[in-house]
């Protein structure tokens, strides 16, 4: 897609890395969001790149965790599920802060 242009695969995967970062952000604070529909919008942002790099698995799982929220089912700092999901992304931000290092 890029055509192997190092400076551009560079850029693209720093302006994810970003994305991601404040995507976890929107996670941690997500117990103490009044609404939904902030999740929501922020999953349905980072959705095309979440593909682009193959981490789709991840948005099912946030999506699991914006229908628990729009449910209003108690979500808190410790919940399982939400500190899991968390941890993966933390480690696919490591992942891909490596890559673009290697570039």
């Amino acid at each position: 897609m890029t055509g192997m242009d190092k400076i551009l695969n560079k850029r693209i995967a720093s302006i994810f890395l970003n994305e991601l970062e404040t995507f976890r952000n929107d996670l941690i604070a997500l117990p103490n969001e009044k609404n939904s529909d902030a999740i929501k919008f922020n999953i349905h942002k980072i959705r095309p790149s979440m593909i682009i790099f193959e981490l789709d698995f991840l948005l099912q799982k946030y999506e699991s965790l914006a229908a628990r929220k729009a449910k209003e089912e108690d979500l808190n700092a410790q919940d399982k599920e939400l500190l899991e999901v968390i941890e993966e992304t933390d480690d696919k931000i490591d992942q891909i802060r490596e890559f673009t290092q290697s570039i």
